[in-house]
């Protein structure tokens, strides 16, 4: 009997953890899309619109992943900032810690479509809102 209960228990262990890893959606790939952006600039708020950002995705482990943003810069030079971020329990929301400084906090709209609030306090703050849309192969 003992033997029994912990088969059943073994089994459901199992189940639960096949289950919790079955949604997850992959954000494996490249995204592209554009962002608006509020930042704090010589004392006073400055919007910029329709910017082009890119997100490329290269390693996911369950709700886990890491990749790299692409993005200009004020001066017009192109840079590329390392992050690792998470997959919310709810298979939808995304949280992002980037390399330099910040966060992103975004929903999974569809499987490729997701929408990005990025957002860094302080004297230099700012706000940027993406919808990144994923690039088919």
């Amino acid at each position: 009997m003992r033997q029994i209960c912990i088969l059943a228990l073994l089994v459901m262990a199992l189940l639960v953890q096949g289950s919790s890893a079955t949604g997850v959606p992959s954000l494996l790939g490249n995204w592209t899309g554009m962002e608006s952006w509020y930042g704090a600039v010589d004392g006073s708020a400055r919007l910029t619109e329709n910017e082009s950002l890119n997100m490329v995705v290269t390693d996911q482990n369950g709700r886990l992943f890491a990749g790299h943003l692409i993005f200009k810069s004020a001066n017009g030079s192109e840079i590329a900032e390392g992050f690792s971020g998470a997959i919310g329990q709810d298979n939808k929301t995304i949280y992002i810690s980037e390399f330099n400084e910040g966060y992103d906090l975004g929903t999974i709209i569809s499987e490729d479509e997701i929408e990005l609030v990025y957002l860094v306090d302080g004297k230099m703050a700012e706000t940027t809102l993406s919808t990144l849309h994923r690039i088919k192969a």
